[in-house]
């Protein structure tokens, strides 16, 4: 199967037959297409807005051509685009159409979409629906631990079922026992607020230390913001700005926004106006408001 590179037109792959190898080119496209738009690919022209808003249409081809995965990345895309207003009942329509072929992984995400996305405006209906598309997951498999994340955030909040912080403590840590990141940095969470378990700064530290490690973007956001303020490490504006630089490489732009400010600044990096800029026009592109950042960074208003 030819690999498609950053650069290749997209009316070329949807030019291509229906095939599984033309329905995976197009997934593999659309699936690069959120880092090049991070990359600032769209703001120097290298990447067109056209193809962008195309994504929808290159993942329904991708699913004609037999790729029921493409449901997934198709109510992602949906629920988060990175350009352009989400489309909730879209996103929803796919993945019951994904649940309907039983697409691994559908009906965790239909709960991502209602507590992540929904989780204000979801009836009782859907809150219930929720909770127990999880319960069938893990009676199907009591180590899913994705599944035992996702059950940990609704039952400390109660949603779809009672709230039960100490419960959740517990489903957060059979999860991160089992090696899923985001429920390390859960415990976190519990621990730093004393959420289901007893308060604990320096058990919070060595919860967020690992998900850092493991590459998790908030806790690499809270390693920048420990080493800038000397909480719980000694405080190093340089570290600081190493940790920052790979919470905005894991995808976290409220770090690039901080990035920006200590390169306008000169603080803990050399000084770099041009490359702050860069970073703070990534920020708005993306459609972070950017303003007070630029103020304090002491940048003239745009």
């Amino acid at each position: 199967m030819t690999q498609p590179t950053d650069c290749q037109s997209l009316d070329d792959l949807l030019g291509i037959p229906l095939s599984e190898s033309a329905g995976r080119e197009l997934l593999q496209w659309v699936r690069a297409l959120r880092g090049r738009i991070q990359r600032g690919e769209l703001a120097i022209g290298i990447l067109s807005l056209e193809d962008a808003r195309r994504a929808p249409l290159a993942l329904r081809r991708a699913v004609a051509c037999g790729l029921g995965e493409a449901w997934l990345e198709l109510a992602a895309w949906l629920t988060a685009p990175p350009i352009g207003e989400p489309n909730y009942l879209e996103a929803e329509q796919a993945l019951r159409s994904a649940i309907a072929v039983d697409v691994p992984g559908a009906r965790r995400q239909l709960v991502e979409l209602r507590w992540f996305y929904q989780r204000e405006e979801a009836s009782a209906s859907q809150r219930a629906e929720a909770v127990s598309l999880l319960r069938e997951l893990l009676e199907a498999d009591a180590q899913d631990s994705h599944a035992l994340y996702l059950l940990g955030l609704l039952t400390c909040q109660g949603f779809g079922t009672v709230a039960d912080p100490k419960a959740a403590f517990q489903l957060q840590r059979s999860a991160a026992g089992r090696g899923h990141v985001n429920a390390q940095f859960e415990l976190y969470i519990h621990y730093a607020r004393g959420l289901g378990v007893t308060q604990d700064d320096d058990a919070a530290f060595d919860a967020v230390k690992l998900a850092a490690d493991a590459g998790h973007p908030r806790a690499l956001f809270c390693m920048g913001a420990f080493h800038a303020t000397g909480q719980h490490v000694p405080k190093s504006l340089e570290l600081a700005a190493d940790w920052y630089e790979k919470s905005f490489d894991a995808g976290n732009v409220r770090a690039a926004i901080v990035l920006a400010v200590m390169y306008a600044t000169g603080d803990g990096v050399e000084r770099d106006v041009e490359y702050a800029e860069q970073l703070f026009g990534q920020a708005k592109w993306l459609g972070y408001d950017v303003s007070e950042a630029r103020e304090a960074a002491g940048l003239a208003k745009e």
